[in-house]
């Protein structure tokens, strides 16, 4: 069984600041789902600075 962890990513930004998010997000990986793994990559801090709710499990 995966271990899962669910994190608030508006909480992660206003703890980390955007430069270390941004390192973060940019390692996740999800091979099964390809669009999942570029929308956090690549969107998923835009969501969060516009104040979006967004919660990503891993």
């Amino acid at each position: 069984m995966n271990d899962c962890i669910a994190v608030n990513i508006q909480d992660m930004l206003k703890a980390i600041g955007e430069e270390e998010l941004t390192k973060l997000l940019s390692d996740f990986s999800c091979p099964l789902n390809l669009e999942v793994e570029d929308f956090v990559r690549n969107k998923a801090l835009d969501f969060a600075k516009e104040n979006f709710p967004l919660h990503i499990s891993s």
